[in-house]
């Protein structure tokens, strides 16, 4: 559940700072300030952010499992019973 959670967590930030880097470019274009450093420090956040959304994802899917697994034990989780293909 971990590594599920930091890999969505990670693409949505590589999402995100793809759109912050178009919205740097643009605003540079349209006169909004100096594009050179604006877009010079967006690069880096852009490059740090789906790192730190992948390491967020994974520590609280981590906490999420630990969480799921204290409940599923306390009350006796779900029972299933599965009937082989015929």
């Amino acid at each position: 559940m971990a590594i599920f959670s930091a890999a969505i967590m990670a693409a949505m930030g590589l999402l995100g700072s793809l759109f912050m880097l178009l919205s740097f470019t643009y605003s540079a274009r349209l006169g909004g300030g100096p594009g050179g450093a604006e877009f010079f420090g967006g690069g880096i956040v852009a490059i740090t952010i789906p790192f730190a959304y992948g390491i967020m994802g994974l520590i609280c899917g981590a906490i999420g499992a630990v969480i799921c697994n204290i409940i599923a034990g306390m009350t006796g989780g779900i029972e299933m019973e599965f009937a082989p293909n015929a």
